[in-house]
Parts: C-alpha cells; sequence; structure tokens
C-alpha cells in the first residue's frame, strides 16, 4: 500500500500553483502586447497644425525642412507609433515626402505634443509650382501617408486636407 505524504501533496500544490501563476503573467504579457499591436476601434485621428519650419539643408537639387508639428491627442489612451511616412501635396500636385524625425513617438493621451518631421522637396517641383503660388494667395494642401501602430506590421491610414495662407508660410520659414 502506498501513502501519499504530505510533501508530495505540497509539492503538487506548489507546481500547480507556479503553472497558474505561468498562465496568468503569460496572459498578461499578451494583452499588453495586443495593445502595442492592434489599436483602440474607436480611436479618432489627432489634430495637427504646423507650429515650426526650419532649414535641414538645401541643394541644388532638392530642400530639406525640419517642420515641427503641434499635434493634440483626442484619445484616452496614448498613441504609440512608428514608421511615420507621407507625402504632401500642394496645389493638388506632390511637392514632398516626409518622415518622423525620430522611428517612434509616443502622443500621450488627451495631451498635446510637438512632433519634429523631415519634408524633402524637389526643387525642379518647386519652380514649377512657383507661378502658380505667386497668383494666390491661399494653397490647398494634403498630407497622405501611414503610420505604424506600435510594433503592428499594419499601417494606419493618415489624411489632412486644409489651405494655407503663403503669407504664412514666408512668415514661419523666415522666423
Amino acid at each position: 500500500m502506498t501513502t501519499s505524504s504530505p510533501f508530495n501533496l505540497n509539492r503538487r500544490q506548489t507546481l500547480a500553483s507556479i503553472r497558474r501563476v505561468g498562465v496568468v503573467a503569460a496572459l498578461g504579457l499578451m494583452l499588453s502586447a495586443c495593445n502595442q499591436i492592434l489599436p483602440p476601434l474607436d480611436l479618432k485621428a489627432p489634430s495637427i497644425s504646423v507650429a515650426g519650419v526650419g532649414f535641414e539643408s538645401v541643394s541644388r537639387e532638392q530642400l530639406r525642412l525640419r517642420v515641427t508639428l503641434a499635434t493634440r491627442n483626442p484619445n484616452p489612451v496614448e498613441l504609440p507609433l512608428s514608421d511615420l511616412k507621407f507625402d504632401v501635396s500642394l496645389f493638388g500636385q506632390r511637392i514632398a515626402q516626409g518622415q518622423g524625425a525620430e522611428q517612434r513617438i509616443t502622443l500621450p493621451a488627451g495631451s498635446d505634443q510637438q512632433v519634429p518631421i523631415i519634408l524633402t522637396l524637389s526643387a525642379a517641383d518647386l519652380r514649377a509650382l512657383m507661378p502658380r503660388a505667386l497668383m494666390g494667395s491661399d494653397a490647398q494642401w494634403e498630407l497622405k501617408g501611414s503610420a505604424r501602430w506600435g510594433i503592428s506590421p499594419i499601417p494606419l491610414p493618415i489624411e489632412h486636407r486644409g489651405s494655407l495662407s503663403l503669407k504664412t508660410l514666408r512668415d514661419l520659414v523666415l522666423r
């Protein structure tokens, strides 16, 4: 007849407890990873405006600008974004390619954040737009691109439109 000692019973209980803690910890890690992989379904787009423009580099072929965007995250959760890439059109013509100056940015929940981006403009495209820009006082612009949510491989679309006073643009650049 075999009897089970209290040591064996405690050891079984201990192993079962360790397994339960391991499962709970694994589930917790998976849930926190999900927050980095999938955005909430009711996510609202942040508002964006230009806060400043400065020259990064100038050559015969291209102009690189460092643009500071003032963003406002209206969501109750922070927005972990990475791999920000976009195109900018002015008067319906693509004039610039842009990317985040930093690989990853986080927009705090319900707050404002300054986000630096780098815009690369072709000198030929700018020269082609000059006559049109000189004729009017406002320009219609469009920004289209994408960013990834946290570590997700799935791109989130970005699209903003607006009008830009050429006087405002001049003042931002000459600051």
